[in-house]
């Protein structure tokens, strides 16, 4: 069982998250039941965030939820939102899915954008 780490759980030893492209055993459009299983398996490390990245290098993976209204999937191809711009609840734990400001180019977003200028293509 991997271990937990602030928002991010730590993987199976053997497996690396931080890995563009396809990763072998898991062909893209591969379905798991939730993100614990997502980690233990190598495949996506944050427990909330859609987007794993690093802003530098550029996005690992891109994990759908169902957060955002304007996310489509379908099977072989997807739009996807981005991170931010919503409204917490009022205990600021949850997202409540509504859309109160344009997105930044910052962290997850900036990492899909270097992926896509660099060709580093994410799961």
């Amino acid at each position: 069982m991997p271990a937990f780490k602030g928002s991010v759980m730590r993987p199976a030893p053997g497996r690396n998250p931080a890995h563009f492209g396809e990763i072998r055993g898991f062909p893209v459009g591969s379905r798991w039941p939730g993100r614990r299983e997502l980690c233990d398996d190598g495949v996506h490390a944050p427990l909330t965030g859609g987007i794993h990245g690093r802003m530098r290098e550029g996005a690992f993976s891109v994990v759908l939820s169902g957060g955002y209204d304007d996310d489509i999937d379908l099977g072989n191809e997807f739009t996807y939102t981005g991170q931010g711009g919503q409204s917490r609840r009022e205990k600021g734990v949850r997202w409540d899915n509504v859309q109160i400001k344009d997105q930044e180019w910052t962290r997850g977003n900036l990492a899909l954008a270097i992926s896509w200028r660099t060709k580093k293509v994410p799961l």
